[in-house]
């Protein structure tokens, strides 16, 4: 017989689940959720029927206040009203949900996944890397014990981490013993940032760099989770208020929630994600985001590193507190902004010295996207312009690469579409070897052979007399010139 429930009295939900107890513990939570405002869905997953122990082993990070990183704060009044990096453009930049089997590695899990993200970002290169390489006695950083997320990526920075072909997954602490050359198959982190634990600073982080490692606080009724947005109501198990890190992919605020992607198997939550209530993922001090990523194969020979330019002056500013130096300082929170409604915003910066760069990267707010931009070298001092690359940027951080080009002056022309300025948060230029190159001191010439005329007539005639000379100006900025190109 059913108990009944005097709907005029109002009921404890803990009291009545255990006054009237199931033999089943997913019906004990779901008997609690139903007495919930904004029920989530709880049923059997890949994980509620693992033993307590197993249950304590799965979350177990282990976590501290932040030591020797930065930490990124908020300092915008605006956001996009949603964000999820599976889907940016069409383009998803997470990669696949895996599962840490039995051992206490979530907290490798959400490092690896951390970076994963931030190198497909980057490079549009799709990784998987080594979780066991952690795990192993190779970085310090934890075991199928536990252990930090911030230790992980530290050492990811200082060493790197290989594919996981180099040193596969077995869910076990193992000594230290990945493939032969796995230092040369290593992706690196130049920088990361501990993130404020606020909402705001969640949602910069988030829309300005990437996927972010956080700490879930959840009872045992996580390992129940089948859809919903989640907020931990009880202990069914006795497994406690557990530690357990994952990666934060998204956010809604019509809905309230972040999205997180778990390391549980596509078997827990909504084929592995989980919506979690605004405020759950706030209440740790323990969040990591990614700022910079050092290229494959890099050993400090700068080939391939990223550099800021050394001064920067630009067409307009909106203000002194939006000087064009903003842009090469390397500082999330400081921002160039020409004047509103300027036409064609340009900024032109110098680097240390003539340098051979392959690629520029632009990290831009999400609000101000797309935007246009077309990027010109010089390769010294009153020599001529050569425009090198155009591109549309549509994600916060964007690279856009192109042919090796010798250059100690770069400029970059802006033409806003969704603002009415042009911005840029911070822009940087990658060495390329200083090999020879095909472009000489002056860059290549734009060789004219011959010029028609249209006249007004309609009818053409050609021009076979000497060129002088051929100046290209932008505004008040000359792009190209060349003197006597032909006959």
């Amino acid at each position: 017989m059913e108990p009944r429930i005097n709907l005029e009295t109002k009921y404890d939900p803990r009291s009545f689940v255990r006054e009237h107890p199931s033999t089943s513990k997913c019906s004990d939570l779901e008997t609690r959720l139903a007495f919930e405002d904004d029920p989530w869905q709880a049923g059997e997953t890949s994980v509620s029927d693992f033993p307590v122990e197993m249950k304590k082993r799965l979350a177990c990070t282990i976590t501290h206040a932040p030591e020797h990183v930065d930490v990124l704060k908020s300092v915008r009044a605006e956001f996009p009203s949603k964000w999820d990096w599976r889907d940016r453009e069409g383009v998803n930049y997470v990669t696949p949900v895996r599962s840490q089997g039995s051992c206490g590695s979530c907290w490798a899990f959400s490092a690896v996944a951390t970076m994963e993200s931030a190198v497909l970002i980057a490079t549009g290169s799709k990784v998987d890397l080594s979780e066991q390489h952690l795990v192993s006695k190779c970085s310090g950083s934890g075991s199928c014990g536990g252990g930090w997320p911030d230790e992980a990526l530290e050492y990811i920075r200082d060493s790197g981490i290989p594919p996981e072909d180099c040193f596969k997954y077995q869910g076990r602490s193992l000594p230290c013993s990945p493939c032969d050359n796995w230092e040369s198959l290593v992706w690196r982190i130049r920088s990361f940032k501990s993130v404020q634990s606020t909402t705001a600073a969640f949602k910069e982080a988030l829309t300005t760099h990437g996927p972010i490692s956080v700490v879930l606080t959840a009872p045992d009724d996580l390992f129940y989770y089948r859809g919903g947005v989640y907020e931990p109501i009880m202990d069914v198990d006795g497994v406690g208020w557990a530690n357990h890190a994952v990666l934060l992919v998204g956010y809604n605020d019509a809905g309230g929630y972040w999205i997180v992607k778990n390391s549980w198997g596509s078997g827990w939550g909504d084929h592995g994600y989980a919506k979690v209530k605004y405020g759950v993922l706030e209440g740790y001090n323990y969040a990591y985001v990614i700022t910079e990523l050092e290229k494959r194969g890099d050993e400090g020979d700068e080939t391939g590193v990223w550099s800021s330019p050394v001064t920067a002056e630009s067409s307009s500013c909106y203000g002194d507190g939006y000087h064009a130096r903003n842009a090469i300082d390397e500082l999330e929170d400081t921002h160039w902004f020409s004047e509103s409604g300027a036409e064609h915003p340009m900024l032109s910066m110098r680097l240390s010295e003539r340098r051979n760069v392959d690629a520029v990267r632009f990290e831009t707010y999400p609000r101000d996207l797309p935007m246009k931009v077309s990027v010109a070298a010089c390769a010294s001092h009153g020599g001529s312009w050569r425009i090198i690359a155009g591109a549309t940027l549509t994600n916060p951080v964007e690279v856009v690469e192109f042919e090796k080009v010798a250059m100690e002056f770069v400029q970059v022309v802006f033409t806003p579409q969704n603002r009415a300025y042009g911005t840029c948060t911070d822009f940087k230029v990658r060495l390329a070897d200083d090999g020879d190159d095909e472009d000489g001191d002056d860059g290549d010439d734009l060789v004219l052979d011959r010029v028609t005329i249209i006249k007004k007539s309609g009818d053409s005639m050609s021009v076979q007399d000497r060129i002088k000379s051929v100046v290209i100006t932008h505004g008040d900025k000359q792009v190209l010139s060349f003197e006597n190109p032909v006959e």
